[in-house]
């Protein structure tokens, strides 16, 4: 370790939802840089800094979201724009950044946002340097250790023709430094212990070769596909799962007193 101050029992405390607005924060901003920047290829003018505002998400408000402008004020970003929407921005963020995601649905993605604002050309263009960010996340090379990793399967809406909600298997990691790090998003039809571990064989190829400690929900045989890919490492039931299997073996009357130890 390179820190052995760090309080790990605090960092096991996990805030799923705040590192989630974090992350769609992030890209939110990147992907409107790439759109100012094709913009003003077509279109040209000069950059002119940023401005604040807020936006409301699922996960609760982002604040200070920094927006790029140009100097004319001419450009008028259409990423948030509050024009109606089949799927939320952040749902479109998450399913755009997932791993096993095709070019193909990165565009239909990006038609979803940015409507018919923008001509065919500067449209590709803004697709094109989307598509390459996006494969620079998913694809990027891993620490070999990490203090922790989460797994758990969280639900969005995303669009396979129609618009449903599907399980997506999202990725965690607790760096040596402390830091929190965001692994990666993969798209799945359903949760199974063969697609954590496609997920885990996936972290693995990346670099990832020695977690200390993995924290999951409570899929069969996850235990045994943990170990088969990470031998080395402690497996934990995630405190959320492992409260609801109590409930469902004890009596009614003991409930509350077992979930609070267990919490």
């Amino acid at each position: 370790m390179e820190n052995t101050d760090i309080n790990i029992s605090a960092l096991l405390n996990v805030d799923i939802d705040k590192i989630l607005k974090q992350t769609i924060k992030e890209k939110i901003e990147k992907l409107m840089e790439i759109e100012l920047n094709a913009y003003l290829e077509e279109n040209p003018g000069i950059k002119n800094g940023k401005y604040k505002r807020d936006l409301k998400t699922k996960y609760g408000e982002i604040k200070q979201l920094n927006v790029p402008r140009d100097r004319d004020s001419n450009f008028h970003t259409q990423v948030i724009e509050p024009y109606n929407r089949s799927i939320g921005m952040e749902d479109l963020i998450v399913s755009m950044y997932s791993n096993g995601i095709s070019t193909r649905r990165i565009a239909g993605i990006m038609e979803d946002i940015l409507g018919n604002k923008y001509s065919k050309s500067t449209i590709s263009r803004i697709t094109d340097l989307t598509i390459e960010e996006v494969y620079k996340f998913i694809n990027r090379p891993l620490d070999k250790r990490y203090i922790a990793v989460f797994l758990d399967g969280l639900f969005f809406y995303l669009r396979r023709g129609n618009v449903d909600k599907e399980p997506v298997i999202f990725a965690l990691g607790i760096k040596e430094t402390g830091e929190y790090e965001v692994l990666g998003f993969y798209l799945t039809v359903k949760e199974s212990h063969n697609t954590y571990k496609d997920v885990l064989e996936d972290l693995y190829s990346r670099g990832l070769k020695e977690p200390l400690l993995i924290v999951a929900d409570g899929i069969k045989n996850l235990d045994e596909e943990v170990m088969e890919i990470y031998p080395r490492s402690e497996f934990q039931l995630c405190t959320i799962h492992y409260a609801r299997g109590l409930k469902s073996n004890v009596r009614e009357k003991d409930i509350e007193e077992i979930t609070v130890d267990a919490t």
